[in-house]
């Protein structure tokens, strides 16, 4: 399974503990398909996903936000 595979399903496993908001889970999955856009961004997405586990979840919900936030933006620059 790709990396992109696994941020998506760990999004949603996160939205459905009630770690993160439908909206952000999302914004994670749509990243995720649009995988050939983000390949360049790997080390930031298994930072990401680290976060999404539930058993690392170590950041509140807005933080992962702002990470993923960051990850758009750090996107649209390139």
């Amino acid at each position: 399974m790709s990396v992109f595979d696994q941020l998506g399903q760990v999004a949603m496993q996160a939205q459905e503990k009630g770690l993160i908001s439908r909206q952000v889970a999302e914004r994670i999955c749509r990243i995720g398909a649009d995988r050939l856009h983000y390949k360049h961004l790997g080390l930031e997405l298994h930072g990401l996903m680290a976060q999404l586990v539930p058993a690392g979840g170590k950041l509140p919900a807005s933080s992962i936000e702002a990470l993923v936030e960051q990850i758009e933006e750090k996107h649209r620059r390139i």
